[in-house]
C-alpha cells in the first residue's frame, strides 16, 4: 500500500520514470550496507534477498520439480475442468513438500507457473498473452488523461505477476482485471 501511494505521489508530481532505477538502486544499496554491518537486519531480507534471490531459486526448484514429474496442465481450475488433477494439493503446496518443507506453499511468478501447467509450451503461452495484454495497456494508456494513475493500478498486480503469482490468479484474484475495466473507463473523450 505504502508503495502503491509513494509511486502514485511520485507520478502526480512528474511524468518521468528515469529516478526510479536510480531509486531502487539506492535502496538496495543501503539494503546491502546494512546487511555489511548486521546480517540479521531486515532490509536486506526484505529489499535483496525476497525480491531478487527467492524468486529466482524457486524457479530453478520449479523447473527440477517438473522435468521429472508430470505437469499440470490448468488441471483443478476453470480453464481446464474435465482433466483429473494429478497432484492432490495445489502446485504451491506440492512443491513446498518437495523441498522438505510441510507447511510451505512455494508461490512464484508466471514464468515458474507456466512451466508447470505445460512446460515450456506454458511459458510461451503466458509470455504471449502478456505481451498482448501490454500491447493493449500501451495503446489505451495513452487515451487516460492521467498517465500516472494507470501506472498505479497496474503496479502491485504486475509485481505479484513476476514474484509471487499464476498468470489467470494474477488476472481474476490479484486485481488486474478491475485495473483494466478501470483503465476503459477513465479515457478521454
Amino acid at each position: 500500500l505504502y508503495f502503491v501511494l509513494a509511486f502514485y505521489v511520485y507520478l502526480k508530481n512528474t511524468d518521468s520514470l528515469t529516478t526510479i532505477p536510480l531509486l531502487f538502486s539506492f535502496v538496495i544499496f543501503i539494503s546491502m550496507l546494512a546487511f555489511y554491518f548486521n546480517e540479521k537486519s531486515l532490509l536486506p531480507n526484505l529489499f535483496v534477498r525476497r525480491n531478487f534471490f527467492v524468486p529466482a531459486h524457486l524457479s530453478f526448484i520449479y523447473f527440477d520439480f517438473f522435468s521429472k514429474n508430470p505437469f499440470s496442465f490448468w488441471t483443478g481450475s476453470v480453464f481446464n475442468p474435465f482433466m483429473v488433477d494429478q497432484y492432490s494439493q495445489p502446485i504451491t503446496k506440492v512443491v513446498g513438500d518437495w523441498m522438505g518443507y510441510e507447511e510451505l506453499n512455494a508461490n512464484n511468478g508466471y514464468i515458474s507457473s507456466g512451466y508447470a501447467q505445460a512446460g515450456l509450451f506454458g511459458v510461451m503461452i503466458y509470455t504471449f498473452i502478456l505481451g498482448v495484454y501490454l500491447r493493449w495497456l500501451n495503446i489505451f494508456s495513452r487515451k487516460v488523461e492521467y498517465q500516472w494513475l494507470v501506472a498505479a493500478l497496474v503496479l502491485t498486480p504486475f509485481r505479484n505477476l513476476i514474484l509471487a503469482s499464476d498468470l489467470p490468479t494474477v488476472f481474476v484474484t490479484h486485481g488486474l482485471i478491475i485495473a483494466t475495466v478501470m483503465i476503459l473507463f477513465l479515457r478521454k473523450k
